[in-house]
């Protein structure tokens, strides 16, 4: 398998303006890399537009070999989940339920941004269906693998974002979009070892993008390096792109919590974590513990009437009525849960959530950030979650528990990894408030050399 697609996103548009790499070499290899890794009965791609990505590379390549101006990354490939419009296809949001419903007459708005700055579509992603859990499993169309793992002993890749994370541990895309309403950019990044970004709500927009929970949704990249989140970030926010700031860790403070995202870990998980802050540490960070009572206003509210629920409902209820024998069944469950969910305790719970977000913007006001396990346990194995519901509830709610937090407290947040070499896919979680993406990312940017394997 060739590897220029495991290049930084600065590395290949460096290549690409040097004529050292051409945009149908990229477009090639990643076709390759995708009918040679994927497994059809198991896809970690939905569509994959061949003849569109190489007719838009041959006009590229012919573009900059007559010295026009084109934009910097124009030519390397990309990927998006099912759950964005692609003008002209269906989004059929990783479920047969919608697989009549009219093509899309525009593209989402993040997608667009993204071609404007020359970015070539190589397809869209599996996706949980409807966005709805943390596992990554799909009964419509299979699950993909989480990468590394044997299909002997396959695991779950994480969800949504399933394929998302897996296109770019497998050197598919060296960027693919996903989305995260809890922790769907961040989980399949931290189980397939990749980079996953949960950016602020209020800086990309959800236009063209089918919704979970529109109070907490949110577009993010995957790929594998900090500086590339941080560029597709930019462009996908419609802005310039401007380097990350090097910090130095010695002048760094960190937050960690003795609280709910330490609780009931993974023996692994923990172990690593660990090890992380030790690193920091030796490295000159200061860690200091507080305490986070918001996170247990955000765990109360998960646990007995969940946004995502209310708001899934509300989309789906008319659907799920006269369709509901397509669902997957742990979905249709989910979705099901909203209708518990009266407007007085949704509204009451809101409340409750935008005096945490203020609160807690205070409480880290003196620290870089916010630093956990992005989730509680390890990468699961797949085949004990497909057939038992209770397994797969318990399992998805520990995936979640973590990122989730973080979605209630509309922060933002990347998951790095962190394992050890030779070891199952770990994530770090570098979390901070809204707004402060950029922040977040100059930090996430200085810890990423003290973790690569």
């Amino acid at each position: 398998m060739e590897r220029l697609l495991a290049l930084s996103l600065e590395k290949l548009s460096h290549l690409l303006n040097a004529g050292e790499i051409s945009a149908r070499q990229l477009v090639d290899e990643s076709l390759r890399n995708i009918e040679t890794l994927d497994d059809p009965a198991n896809p970690v791609f939905l569509s994959v537009y061949k003849d569109s990505a190489r007719a838009l590379a041959k006009n590229v390549d012919a573009a900059r070999a007559a010295g026009k101006t084109l934009p910097a990354y124009a030519g390397i490939p990309f990927a998006v989940k099912d759950l964005f419009d692609v003008q002209g296809e269906v989004t059929t949001a990783g479920s047969v339920v919608l697989k009549d419903a009219p093509a899309a007459k525009s593209n989402a708005l993040v997608l667009q941004r993204l071609l404007d700055a020359g970015f070539i579509l190589i397809g869209k992603t599996n996706m949980t269906e409807f966005a709805f859990s943390g596992l990554g499993l799909n009964p419509h169309y299979g699950t993909p693998r989480a990468w590394g793992s044997t299909v002997q002993k396959p695991l779950a890749p994480g969800g949504s974002s399933s394929g998302a994370g897996v296109s770019v541990a497998a050197a598919m895309v060296p960027l693919s979009l996903g989305t995260d309403t809890a922790g769907s950019c961040r989980v399949p990044a931290a189980w397939n070892g990749v980079v996953g970004l949960k950016p602020s709500k209020r800086s990309l927009s959800c236009e063209g993008v089918y919704p979970l929970s529109p109070l907490l949704d949110v577009p993010g990249p995957l790929t594998r390096f900090v500086s590339c989140a941080s560029i597709a970030y930019q462009l996908m926010a419609g802005q310039a792109v401007t380097p990350l700031n090097v910090g130095k860790l010695e002048s760094m403070r960190f937050a960690i919590t003795d609280g709910l995202p330490m609780q009931n870990l993974d023996e692994t998980v923990e172990a690593n974590f660990n090890r992380v802050i030790e690193l920091l540490k030796r490295h000159g960070a200061t860690i200091e513990t507080i305490t986070i009572p918001e996170f247990d206003v955000a765990a109360t509210v998960a646990r007995t009437a969940p946004f995502a629920a209310y708001d899934a409902y509300q989309h789906h209820k008319t659907l799920i009525e006269t369709k509901r024998e397509q669902y997957d069944p742990f979905v249709a469950l989910r979705v099901e849960l909203g209708q518990t969910i009266d407007n007085d305790t949704y509204n009451e719970n809101k409340a409750l959530r935008t005096n945490a977000i203020a609160t807690f913007a205070n409480k880290l006001l003196p620290y870089d950030a916010l630093l956990m396990p992005t989730t509680a346990i390890a990468t699961p194995a797949l085949e004990p979650l497909k057939n038992d519901s209770d397994i797969f509830a318990a399992t998805n709610g520990m995936a979640l528990r973590n990122t989730g937090l973080i979605n209630f407290i509309d922060g933002c947040a990347v998951s790095i990894p962190c394992q050890p070499s030779g070891q199952a896919a770990l994530g770090l979680s570098i979390c901070h408030t809204n707004g402060a993406d950029s922040k977040l990312l100059s930090v996430a940017h200085v810890i990423e050399p003290l973790l690569s394997p």
